[in-house]
């Protein structure tokens, strides 16, 4: 809709406007229901506000996630009792800045030289188009007095070039398929995201790496000619319309913009790129993964699944850290020496997925030890051999999961002295 079409159609509704003390479909949808009055300060706004009460919720309610729903829900409520009043006010505001907007006045755009548009968008790899697309769009603001916001638009700039080459191609009507350029600048900018992803997530097979790396190139070297089209018309109709000649000098912000971009492209050519030492063979890979898996399950696995069942572990987790102490720290040297460090293998490693059946595995060997001492406790009793005890089901009320973490935590590194995972890591070492 133009933006004097929601002018006019905003007089329409004040007239007879009613405002509820309470607006349920505020209350309902929040923050999206700002987005689809267009009120985007109030999006932004009740979209974070869940987050920002729940901080100070977190301190009467201990559980952050519920602090949260309790946030969520406070917004929704102060949602519905200022939606409309607020969008009254907000139309009035409307009405007084663009009642007098005009998207047909001539424009004009920012003329500067293709040589200068080409090469600061190269050198800042791409990040000049943000500066380049903010003084057009402000041109154009200025100009019609149009409800557009030229920092948001610029900031979107991939998105919104189809629109303002349109404009531009309205303006100056000189190159009348130029706008199709700026679809091609969202194109070629999802196109080089999405391969980028894929590179860094080490999902293109081996053999189209290097072919994707000069695609990726190539629409690097593209991008600035997509927007070469729309300036050429700038350019135009800017000399022989206007007869104004062409920008000349640099604009402070468009310097900041342009180092800014250098900084955030080519800095690794200055600094350096750190990169492991050493490339893992996939035995050693293997090896790792296997090192940290162990350490990770016998210092939180147990723990997480023993605290689930009320009891907090008090001495294991140390026990384990003493008695691997030396194969821990030769571990941690050598993943370090090739560029890795136990975090970013946990992390990376241990997957919501693996946890759960991690936990699944630990819980199983919980309880399968919790039956042998239960079985050795009754052939105690009754003075018979443990191994030809059988177990019935009744055993189970002699001793609870908890329980068994009770005495894990306090014999349980015994039981792994004793065990063949003695020697996991001096056996996994790199």
């Amino acid at each position: 809709m133009q933006t004097i079409d929601r002018v006019n159609r905003y007089k329409e509704e004040l007239k007879n406007n009613k405002e509820r003390r309470f607006n349920i479909w505020a209350f309902l949808f929040s923050s999206f229901y700002f987005w689809y009055l267009g009120m985007f300060g109030h999006f932004l706004v009740f979209a974070l506000l869940p987050a920002i009460l729940a901080l100070p919720l977190n301190l009467v309610i201990e559980e952050m996630g519920w602090a949260f729903w309790v946030g969520f829900l406070i917004s929704h409520i102060i949602a519905g009792l200022i939606a409309d009043k607020n969008y009254t006010k907000y139309r009035k505001n409307f009405i007084t800045y663009y009642e007098k907007a005009d998207p047909l006045k001539e424009v004009e755009y920012f003329a500067i030289s293709l040589k200068r548009l080409v090469i600061c968008t190269l050198l800042s790899g791409g990040v000049y188009a943000i500066y380049w697309g903010f003084k057009n769009w402000d041109k154009y603001q200025k100009t019609t007095n149009d409800a557009v916001n030229p920092y948001f638009r610029a900031w979107f700039i991939n998105f919104t070039a189809f629109g303002l080459f349109s404009r531009i191609n309205y303006s100056t009507k000189t190159f009348k398929w130029h706008n199709w350029f700026g679809a091609a600048v969202l194109l070629i900018f999802l196109a080089d995201r999405i391969l980028t992803q894929l590179l860094i997530k080490d999902e293109i097979p081996a053999d189209w790496t290097l072919a994707t790396a000069i695609i990726l190139l190539v629409f690097m070297f593209v991008y600035p000619f997509c927007l070469v089209p729309a300036q050429i018309s700038i350019n135009r109709h800017a000399t022989e319309v206007l007869h104004k000649p062409l920008e000349k000098r640099f604009y402070p912000w468009e310097i900041v913009i342009l180092l800014l971009g250098i900084a955030l492209n080519y800095s690794n050519w200055f600094v350096g790129e750190t990169t492991p030492e050493e490339i893992l063979t996939e035995e050693q890979a293997h090896k790792m993964g296997a090192s940290v898996g162990f350490i990770y399950r016998h210092t939180k696995g147990f723990a997480d699944v023993c605290q689930k069942e009320g009891y907090v572990f008090k001495q294991y987790p140390a026990d384990f850290n003493a008695l691997y102490a030396e194969d821990i720290k030769a571990l941690t040297l050598a993943m370090n020496e090739k560029g890795y460090s136990m975090e970013d293998v946990e992390n990376a490693l241990i997957t919501p997925q693996i946890e759960n059946e991690m936990q699944q595995s630990i819980y199983a060997e919980l309880d399968q030890l919790r039956k042998i001492w239960i079985l050795s406790a009754i052939a105690e009793e009754q003075n018979q051999p443990a191994e030809n005890m059988v177990w019935k089901e009744e055993y189970n009320a002699k001793m609870t999961m908890r329980d068994a973490c009770e005495i894990f935590d306090i014999g349980g590194i015994e039981l792994l002295k004793g065990s063949e995972q003695k020697f996991f890591l001096k056996d996994n070492a790199l």
